[in-house]
């Protein structure tokens, strides 16, 4: 009976393990506070602590429904009119082992209550007409959100467009579904069926400005940027959408929420970078700017992750490619660091010595060679490995009671390396470990890089080494590009040969020759010693010879490559066969013995008969081979030999040479 419950048991386990994770649903709760406005208050499920990370926790985001939002956990907003409104909510689990909590919309009744703040700091649109920010990073099957924020920096007020790029055409799949946009200050959508950029011009409206106006303009305004940035971004993503706006008023700041649903398939790209693209265009054309963000595909929600610009890489002109590689991380304790040590081993292939840093944060200067009592990063490049140390920091934690903003406890640092040129192609796999001040250390998820299995075509040119029947072949091998020691590789050969025999009969024809020497009247002075009737026959063989080879190999290095496969040969035999005849007579004196010349005649050769015949034969052989010279790219050349499946069969040998693209 114990053995019974303990199988059941078993038996449960498995099955709910291959289950997938059951759906957890976020709720919230609202109240009003008299001279403040209207408290937010969430509702969410047990977080799945992640075995071995730090403490779970939730990011929270609201939208309040009048195109404004906030990232505390229990936000109050005051609304500036009374009325109802459409209230979204989406909770993150961070560290947590299931599904984020599905995102949750209530309509919420509020009266006035005064101006609501600004959720983006004013620093950070200061020199920017566009900016996107995403709530959490993309993950399979969760829906992502992006806010698009859109200003007008200009003296004057603005009516243009808004432009929203998604699914890049550099990867095979798209990796998002529109869900809906959320609008909040009249904006139109638009079907953009032809699309003209307006071009920049002064003169089109300086003439209305007063001088001191102008004069702030010319300030203000950035340097006209390129206004075809709609086709190269049309060029560079699948889908895109677009709105109207207008009336936006000098220094006024906007809101507009987009919500992606994540496909199933993305799964696959985790810990690859992404992008998403952001075009605000003004109708007078002084405004054409683009604005990108960059994302990591993750697998869970966790803070500290490292991203690579591309999962998948040709190896063609591979020492001209380059990787960028992004750790993120974010303190998650209750007080701030004042050191955040980064390390990640040098995937083998790569060269420290091509190292170019990009971007880092939080921003300081570049540590000095001795020790400084300032904000820095300090860069090591040790043998296997690269250590950044921010030192002298402040970088809050989560769970530090004064603080506000979550994008203050988080950093990254992003690089670009290239490979060397002795690179192998092989995964290229890496990590970082993240140490906050002295506690134990983060290790994030690996971000790899595969090379693409690529095409080589090689033609080929080969001869038989058998004496009696050496034959011309060309062929053309097909395998893949550079391949690191093993490898499958396909052939088709022609092969071109022609045999030819002739046979000599003489048949003796005495009757036809004394014909001939009794018209001549001579028949007493000649006796017909010996006459023929010669038969020649020509036999021409050809043998137009295709045959399909599989052939597993084995790259010992750069310049000798080892080889055993099969050939399949078919056969197309056409035989012509030629006769002719000619006919001769030797008369010699009866007296003397002595040939008569006059009396001989040779006759001209007749052709009597042409025969045609076809035939079609096939084979199997085996082989071994050796490739001696640049045998992953580059000429080379064969030995092959033989073996045929028939007892009744002689091997031969094959030499041939190549050419890898």
């Amino acid at each position: 009976m114990k053995n019974i419950i303990v199988f059941f048991a078993l038996l449960m386990v498995r099955t709910l393990h291959g289950q997938p994770l059951p759906s957890r649903d976020g709720d919230f709760r609202w109240h009003w506070q008299e001279g403040r406005g209207m408290q937010f208050q969430s509702i969410l499920p047990p977080l799945a602590q992640k075995a071995g990370a730090p403490p779970a926790f939730y990011d929270h985001y609201w939208e309040f429904g009048d195109g404004s939002y906030s990232l505390e956990k229990e936000p109050v907003h005051p609304y500036r009119k009374e009325g109802t409104y459409e209230v979204f909510y989406m909770a993150t689990g961070k560290y947590d082992n299931g599904k984020a909590p599905r995102s949750r919309k209530k309509s919420v009744q509020s009266p006035a209550a005064g101006e609501p703040k600004n959720a983006v700091a004013e620093h950070s649109l200061q020199k920017q007409h566009l900016r996107m920010q995403a709530v959490r990073n993309p993950r399979a099957e969760e829906e992502f959100v992006c806010i698009l924020t859109y200003r007008n920096l200009t003296p004057v007020e603005q009516s243009g467009r808004l432009l929203f790029f998604f699914n890049e055409r550099a990867w095979p799949a798209a990796h998002f579904d529109w869900l809906e946009a959320r609008i909040h200050h009249g904006e139109v959508a638009e079907e953009l069926l032809s699309y003209t950029p307006i071009p920049f011009s002064d003169s089109d409206f300086l003439a209305d400005l007063q001088p001191s106006p102008l004069h702030d303009y010319l300030a203000l305004r950035p340097p006209f940027k390129n206004p075809h940035h709609f086709e190269r971004l049309n060029q560079q993503y699948r889908n895109f959408k677009a709105w109207r706006f207008k009336a936006l008023q000098a220094g006024e700041q906007r809101h507009l929420f987009v919500s992606l649903m994540a496909r199933p398939n993305m799964i696959k790209d985790t810990s690859a970078l992404i992008y998403l693209s952001g075009l605000y265009e003004s109708d007078d054309g002084r405004v054409s700017e683009r604005f990108d963000l960059e994302l990591e595909i993750v697998a869970s929600h966790d803070p500290n992750t490292m991203a690579v610009s591309k999962r998948r890489m040709g190896f063609r002109r591979v020492k001209n490619k380059h990787l960028d590689y992004k750790i993120q991380f974010q303190n998650t304790g209750e007080g701030p660091a004042s050191t955040v040590k980064i390390s990640t081993p040098i995937p083998q292939g790569l060269s420290a010595q091509r190292l170019y840093l990009l971007d880092f944060q939080p921003l300081c200067a570049i540590c000095p060679k001795k020790e400084a009592p300032y904000s820095c990063l300090d860069t090591q490049i040790l043998k296997n490995e690269l250590v950044f140390t921010f030192k002298n920091i402040y970088l809050p934690g989560t769970r530090q009671q004064d603080t506000n903003d979550r994008d203050s406890t988080k950093g990254w640092i992003k690089y670009r390396i290239h490979p060397d040129r002795q690179v192998r192609k092989l995964p290229l796999n890496t990590y970082a470990s993240i140490v906050f001040d002295k506690n134990p250390p983060v290790v994030t998820n690996h971000a790899s890089t595969h090379f693409k299995t690529g095409l080589s075509i090689a033609p080929a040119v080969g001869r038989d080494l058998d004496k009696g029947n050496s034959h011309l072949s060309v062929g053309l091998l097909l395998a893949p590009y550079k391949p690191w020691r093993s490898f499958l590789q396909g052939e088709v050969w022609q092969h071109f040969r022609q045999a030819d025999a002739t046979s000599t009969s003489y048949q003796k024809d005495t009757s036809w020759f004394k014909a001939i020497i009794l018209a001549n009247g001579v028949i007493n002075e000649a006796k017909i010693d010996s006459s023929y009737r010669e038969v020649r026959v020509r036999r021409t063989t050809y043998f137009p010879d295709l045959s399909f080879a599989l052939m597993p190999g084995y790259h010992l290095n750069d310049w000798l490559s080892l080889g055993a496969g099969a050939q399949f040969s078919l056969t197309w035999q056409r035989t012509e066969e030629e006769i002719t005849f000619a006919r001769s007579v030797r008369a010699f004196n009866l007296s003397t013995k002595e040939e008569m010349k006059h009396l001989s005649k040779d006759y001209p050769a007749q052709k009597e008969l042409l025969q045609t015949s076809r035939s079609t034969e096939w084979d199997w052989r085996l082989f071994a081979h050796v490739f001696v010279g640049r045998v992953r790219s580059g000429p080379s050349v064969g030995l092959r030999y033989f073996v045929p499946l028939g007892s009744d069969r002689e091997g031969r040998w094959f030499a041939f040479v190549t050419w890898r693209f």
